[in-house]
């Protein structure tokens, strides 16, 4: 008995071992990621704001390009950047047109199905239906709100680097 209860020991032992390990390595992990900033993607690059020249700087080191590379390749990303920031603004225009032809169709439905319910479920039945659907708004509105504002603690972050 004393044998198999070594043995069990020794088990838990190494899974404890095995689990303080793998709980060491992911605060670990967790510590690096905290220290790489958010707005920086895989390739060292700053999202959103980083400026031909700062790019420019990048490429220099990362590729080991020569004073002539570097007054060569600064027009070529100044255009890029330029175009870029163009095609946002025209979908981004694009986009709220959608939204609004969506909002549309989907307040059309809306109201199409309340008149077919309304035919269905009683005065307290379609009473406690609007409430359901305006809890629902409700929700969706907070929700938006708090992405918006994450977005804007986000843009306040990338201007403060």
């Amino acid at each position: 008995m004393e044998i198999q209860n070594t043995s069990k020991q020794r088990n838990t032992g190494k899974n404890i071992l095995r689990t303080t390990a793998w709980a060491a390595a992911a605060c670990i992990l967790l510590a690096i990621i905290a220290l790489v900033p958010d707005n920086v993607d895989a390739g060292g690059f700053r999202k959103g704001q980083n400026s031909a020249e700062e790019i420019s700087c990048i490429l220099a080191n990362r590729l080991e390009l020569s004073e002539e590379q570097q007054s060569a390749i600064q027009p070529i990303l100044n255009e890029e950047k330029q175009k870029r920031h163009e095609i946002m603004e025209r979908f981004r225009e694009k986009r709220q047109a959608i939204r609004d032809a969506i909002q549309s169709e989907v307040e059309a439905n809306d109201k199409a199905t309340e008149q077919k319910l309304a035919g269905i479920l009683t005065g307290d039945q379609l009473k406690q239906y609007s409430e359901l659907k305006e809890e629902r708004r409700r929700q969706r509105e907070e929700r938006k709100e708090k992405r918006n504002e994450h977005r804007e603690n986000s843009g306040n972050e990338r201007q403060n680097d």
